[in-house]
């Protein structure tokens, strides 16, 4: 135990006979990445590119990271909503669910977001899951599309119902 000459507690070193604690050493490493990154705008960007040119592996798991990221919030979304399960017709295979726009706000809301379609399950995340979203599978999404709102499904069960 030494007392840490940044904040003054007693807690272990990072290292044997270093005089600072981890939690401060992680703050001053945060603050020094910060300044260094605003110092000199990109040069991280040139050295993945770099790397990436040099070696495929790297470039590869770049990529695979990437993936899991978007696969990991795609997944986060869909199970905040109602999990893998169309609420029109019960499809539960993930490759054919979709997040569909409730109240049929769907292009206005992807403006306001910006980005690719992705962009939408980061920034539902970061707003907490908000009400106004579903789970339906491509078909129901896109016959709700086509047919002013309403499902093909949904019509097939009002015209049903009224029959019999």
């Amino acid at each position: 135990m030494i007392e840490c000459s940044k904040c003054g507690e007693l807690c272990e070193p990072h290292r044997k006979k270093s005089r600072i604690c981890r939690k401060c050493l992680g703050v001053y490493y945060r603050q020094y990445m910060k300044n260094y990154r605003i110092a000199r705008p990109g040069i991280e960007m040139e050295r993945y590119r770099r790397r990436a040119a040099e070696d495929p592996a790297f470039l590869e798991q770049l990529r695979q990271r990437g993936r899991k990221y978007w696969a990991d919030l795609r997944h986060g979304a869909i199970m905040a909503y109602g999990g893998y399960r169309c609420a029109c017709c019960g499809e539960t295979e993930p490759k054919f669910l979709s997040l569909d726009h409730v109240f049929n706000d769907g292009s206005q809301h992807r403006k306001e977001v910006g980005g690719r379609g992705s962009q939408i399950f980061k920034w539902l995340r970061d707003h907490g899951y908000p009400a106004g979203f579903q789970v339906l599978c491509m078909n129901c999404n896109h016959g709700k599309a086509l047919n002013g709102g309403v499902c093909p499904h949904k019509n097939k069960k009002l015209v049903k119902a009224s029959l019999g």
